[in-house]
Order: C-alpha cells, then sequence, then structure tokens
C-alpha cells in the first residue's frame, strides 16, 4: 500500500515538474528526456554478468540443498516401502533421521534464500550506480534537462527515449572491461 502511494506521489511530482518545464517559453528551451530503467537493467551486459556471479556463486549451495532434499526422499521412499516391515526400532531410528534432516534442509534453505536476497541486492545496486552513471554521461554529452523514468511517466514519445542509448553506452563500458 505504501509503495503504492509513493509510485502515484512520483507520477504526479513528474507530471507536475513537466508541466512546469513546458509552460510558456521554457518549452522551446528544455530538452527532456525518458529512459527505461527496468528494460536497461534487463539488457545491460553489466546486469547479466552479475545475474550470472550470483548464479556462479550460489549454484553449490543450491546443489547441496538439491542432493539433501533427494537423500530425504529416498528415505521417504524407503519408509513407505519398507515401513511395515521395518523393526519399530529401526522404523523409529528412520523417522527421526528424516525429522532431523526436514529440519536442517528448512534451516539451511532458510538461510540460502537470506543470503542470496542479500547478495542480489548488492548486486543490484552496484549495477544501478553504473546505469545511473551512463545515463549521467548521456545527460551531460547531449546537454539534456530533464531525464524522466517510466515509472513517473504516463506517456512518451520514442523520439525523446533515450534507453537504447543508455544500453549501447553501457554495451561498449562491458567491452571496454
Amino acid at each position: 500500500m505504501r509503495s503504492q502511494t509513493l509510485k502515484t506521489m512520483k507520477k504526479f511530482a513528474a507530471i507536475f515538474i513537466a508541466a512546469l518545464l513546458f509552460s510558456g517559453s521554457a518549452l522551446a528551451e528544455t530538452k527532456v528526456v525518458f529512459v527505461n530503467t527496468a528494460l536497461v537493467l534487463e539488457r545491460a551486459p553489466q546486469a547479466a554478468q552479475a545475474r550470472e556471479n550470483l548464479k556462479q556463486a550460489f549454484a553449490p549451495r543450491e546443489a547441496a540443498l538439491l542432493a539433501e532434499q533427494e537423500k530425504l526422499k529416498a528415505m521417504d521412499e524407503k519408509m513407505k516401502r519398507d515401513g511395515a516391515v521395518m523393526s519399530e526400532e529401526n522404523r523409529r531410528k528412520l523417522e527421526r533421521e528424516m525429522v532431523a534432516l526436514q529440519r536442517e534442509i528448512k534451516r539451511k534453505s532458510d538461510e540460502f534464500g537470506e543470503d542470496l536476497n542479500l547478495r542480489r541486492n548488492e548486486e543490484l545496486g552496484k549495477v544501478l550506480m553504473v546505469i545511473q552513471k551512463a545515463i549521467d554521461t548521456l545527460a551531460a554529452e547531449h546537454d539534456y534537462d530533464l531525464v524522466l523514468d517510466k515509472n513517473a511517466v504516463v506517456y512518451v514519445n520514442k523520439r525523446v527515449d533515450i534507453t537504447d542509448q543508455v544500453i549501447e553506452l553501457l554495451d561498449g563500458l562491458a567491452a571496454s572491461n
């Protein structure tokens, strides 16, 4: 709810600023462009690299979790298959092992999710900083007065959309690294 209110406020602020800029003689002098940062984030090579880094960093833990889940599944199948013919002691032992493994999997899964989210947010922050620098660079090079983002605009004409230019600049930056 609060997020929705914030988005609405951003839209109204952008419309108000645009109305001020486009009033009277300011229209002829003001250079306003648009960038879809969500699309840039989707297509930027730096974002793709961040996603690949996350995948590589968390793949071993994910594989270990999947292996433990398979082990638990095998134990459950053994219980279903052989539980009726097992001794009471062996059946209880297997049940205790299964409960312990379930708890361990839950704990590790929760930690994995938290660690992944923290790291994803760190990587996202880094990529967003690079994107912001690219937008700042283009704005300075082309002497733009205002750069709007999709989340604060209700309509944009393609002639003022610099999203592709931002992506091209990021492609060039990635190629030079």
